[in-house]
């Protein structure tokens, strides 16, 4: 690879792929069983041969046309230019950094898939880098653009969550990203039997012949990576799910993974669930260059999503809105109260990590604040003692179907290991807040294909069966962006409307982060319209607020800027608690 962007930017290949892979052809397919052996080379070409032309259609081409959508931007405003085209310039050469640090085996393994598959290698290769690349890009935007926490491109993240009853020895994980209708579609089990270490069973898809992102080894170590927002960026530390891939292959005990992680030096921060299953012993290990820390399970559930939660790390954390906070930290309650019982049985896991429950409001939601993510692209939960596992089989959005029960053993032993039993995620008290669920997502599927026009569609659907303010925020964002200023402020209008009926119904002492977000946009659409009065009436309102957490909101409103219509580019994953306004 050169450091040249052009080489990431075909024009009309995103626009093509989204035409081939819209949400209604995206059926998923069951969950395949495969093996592979030998030397990484051989080991990559049978995953490919196994899986066919899967290998092109999931992932790969996710990563590939999402990137070349973003690096495709041209923004109207001079400044949004300038920094678009400085992210273009520094990509390549950090794409090339990080892949020099790939271990052999590893770049072996991946261009022994693509050459099986018909993949570029380029493309192969940059899928490996950007779970970690894309978040060094707001640590360097910060150095520039001090107290700026929301990047005015979309970038890649995970939002993951897990839980671990030391009394039942289930350990639980949901994988969040924005691949949905990619991962999910094709989904994998890997037993992978390298030439050298242990073997091991990963969870992943087809087209990512890698397991360290979630996966159990023959020894008993369960490994689960989770991403976390970090002030500080190297761009010579590991990659994650390559060190999840060595815990795998190497670790045969808690104590063995402990010693090589604490030996171990992190590109950004995460955070590794590690679970010894013939002992029963687990704890989260966190990590950022230059910092680690340790949580240790005791006799209490143990429950982490995407803050840090050790005093070493914690300094070193950011967010991108008080939103996120306030959805981080729900989750990983809620999973502790869910799974915090005596005999929690394999079908409450499940219903847990599916969990639609927002604690704020005490109802059930779509989004924000629930276990249930709108990103959850894999739903695993395991019985780490007994090698059970119940995953999540079906149409986004998957952890609401069926999890389907894996004999682990039987599979180490060359088997299949499905079986017959199923037990069933969440089920909605209100059937029209589940049916808005699935129409939210087939929106944010066609939204991430670049359909906007049928992702807004999905929105809309999504509202009429079961009103929910960030939806309706989402869809006002569209409807702004295609100037239907009056159809936006309708949205907008009945969001703050629900918000503030609903505190006064439920007796609630405070408003929750997104009714600021909500009266942002409402402030901006004003000097849209050209009423500028309003526009300061409605600033001004939000800065005095003693209910607003989110800094970076009270600052952008303190300075009561004219927003204008290039600015509106800046707009691109709408309804998302990482990125949900600049």
């Amino acid at each position: 690879m050169t450091g040249k962007m052009t080489e990431f930017i075909r024009p009309g290949f995103y626009k093509a792929v989204a035409q081939k892979y819209s949400s209604a052809m995206r059926l998923a397919q069951p969950i395949r069983v495969i093996h592979v052996q030998g030397s990484d080379r051989e080991m990559g070409r049978s995953h490919a041969e196994q899986l066919g032309s899967l290998c092109r259609e999931g992932m790969p081409l996710f990563y590939h046309g999402l990137m070349q959508r973003i690096l495709a931007r041209n923004p109207k405003a001079w400044s949004d230019r300038l920094l678009v085209r400085g992210i273009r310039a520094v990509l390549g050469p950090l794409t090339n950094r990080l892949l020099k640090q790939l271990p052999a085996g590893v770049r072996d393994r991946a261009l022994g898939m693509a050459e099986v598959a018909g993949i570029p290698e380029k493309e192969v290769l940059q899928a490996l880098v950007l779970p970690d690349l894309m978040p060094l890009i707001p640590s360097l935007l910060a150095r520039f653009f001090p107290g700026r926490f929301v990047d005015p491109v979309e970038t890649l993240r995970f939002g993951c969550s897990s839980f671990y009853s030391p009394k039942t020895g289930l350990v639980g994980r949901n994988l969040d990203f924005p691949g949905v209708g990619y991962w999910d579609r094709f989904p994998v089990i890997q037993h992978t039997q390298p030439t050298t270490g242990l073997h091991y069973i990963s969870f992943t898809t087809a087209g990512v012949p890698l397991g360290g992102i979630t996966g159990i080894n023959e020894a008993g170590l369960y490994v689960a990576v989770h991403q976390h927002f970090c002030k500080r960026g190297s761009l010579s530390g590991s990659l994650p799910f390559i060190l999840g891939e060595q815990l795998l292959n190497q670790a045969q005990s808690l104590q063995g993974a402990l010693d090589i992680l604490d030996k171990a030096k992190l590109g950004g921060g995460w955070a590794f669930i590690l679970v010894e299953g013939t002992t029963g012993k687990a704890a989260v290990w966190e990590g950022a260059p230059g910092a680690q820390g340790l949580l240790r399970a005791t006799d209490k559930v143990l429950a982490h999503s995407n803050y840090f939660e050790t005093a070493t790390c914690k300094t070193l954390e950011y967010a991108t809105s008080a939103r996120m906070n306030w959805d981080n930290h729900a989750r990983a309650a809620r999973l502790r109260e869910k799974t915090e019982i005596e005999n929690l049985t394999p079908r409450q896991g499940c219903q847990a990590l599916s969990d639609n429950f927002d604690p704020f409001w005490k109802e059930e939601k779509v989004l924000n604040r629930t276990v249930s993510m709108l990103y959850n692209i894999q739903s695993v939960l395991m019985d780490s003692a007994n090698r059970h596992a119940w995953i999540a089989e079906g149409d986004s959005p998957i952890h609401l179907r069926e999890f389907t029960r894996f004999d682990l053993s039987a599979v180490f032993a060359g088997g299949d290991g499905r079986t017959a039993e199923t037990l069933p995620g969440c089920r909605f008290e209100n059937e029209a807040v589940g049916a808005a669920k699935h129409e939210l997502v087939a929106g944010f599927v066609e939204i991430m294909d670049g359909n906007e026009v049928k992702g807004l569609e999905g929105l809309e659907k999504s509202l009429d069966l079961h009103f929910t303010p960030e939806v309706a925020q989402g869809a006002a964002l569209m409807l702004m962006k295609q100037g239907e200023w009056v159809a936006a402020q309708e949205k907008l209008e009945s969001a703050l409307t629900w918000i503030e009926t609903k505190k006064t119904e439920k007796g609630l002492s405070k408003l929750p982060p997104e009714y600021f977000e909500l009266g942002l946009f409402r402030a901006r659409l004003a000097d849209l319209r050209g009423d500028r009065a309003e526009a300061l009436t409605h600033y001004r309102a939000i800065a005095s607020s003693t209910d607003l957490e989110d800094s970076w909101i009270r600052k952008i409103a303190g300075s009561e800027p004219r927003y204008r219509v290039a600015d509106l580019d800046r707009i691109v994953m709408p309804f998302s608690t990482y990125s949900p306004f600049v």
